[in-house]
């Protein structure tokens, strides 16, 4: 739950950062902020430790993003991705330690 005071703060994590966008390769990257922003409070919200085996719904890019910082910054051990399309499911491998048997390609 967001507290009035957090809620507040909000303004200040905005920038303007098309001064920041040279390139095609700029603009893929600053793609990928809001994902990831949203990735992380999900760890965050979540409380996961060290040691943790995490189950993620969906291989989309905030699915993936939640995976790879489960593992990489929360040190979660095992992470599960449930995920029905063979192409996300196949993708997130790189990063996930078990799909769903019942969606295994």
């Amino acid at each position: 739950m967001v507290s009035l005071h957090q809620w507040q703060m909000c303004p200040m994590l905005a920038h303007n950062v098309t001064d920041l966008i040279k390139s095609d390769k700029d603009l893929h990257a600053a793609a990928c902020v809001e994902p990831v922003g949203v990735a992380y409070i999900a760890c965050q919200n979540t409380d996961i430790k060290g040691g943790d085996i995490v189950a993620v719904f969906g291989g989309g890019p905030i699915g993936l993003f939640t995976a790879m910082l489960s593992k990489a910054v929360f040190g979660a051990s095992v992470v599960h991705m449930i995920e029905p399309v063979p192409f996300r499911r196949k993708f997130s491998k790189k990063w996930c330690d078990y799909g769903h048997p019942s969606y295994s390609s």
